[in-house]
């Protein structure tokens, strides 16, 4: 990133930041693969954290509410 969308990743966490500023930054995120690189990683995580929870001999019950809870987190908008 230069130029105009290092100025825009630099407002990240301002507590001013406008609409057509958040929106300058997720397009940086998108062009710049960040937001994929992170989606990617985070799909990693969460093969790792359901493969623990197969190993760890929890209650059918607990196993499938923290099997949701991951997906859920993980997919979650906000």
């Amino acid at each position: 990133a230069s130029g105009a969308d290092l100025a825009a990743l630099r407002r990240v966490g301002a507590p001013d930041l406008g609409p057509d500023e958040i929106r300058a930054i997720q397009g940086v995120l998108e062009a710049t693969g960040a937001k994929a690189e992170l989606e990617a990683r985070i799909d990693e995580l969460v093969n790792e954290a359901r493969k623990a929870l197969d190993e760890i001999g929890l209650s059918p019950t607990a196993h499938a509410a923290l099997t949701e809870l991951a997906g859920y987190i993980a997919t979650r908008d906000t």
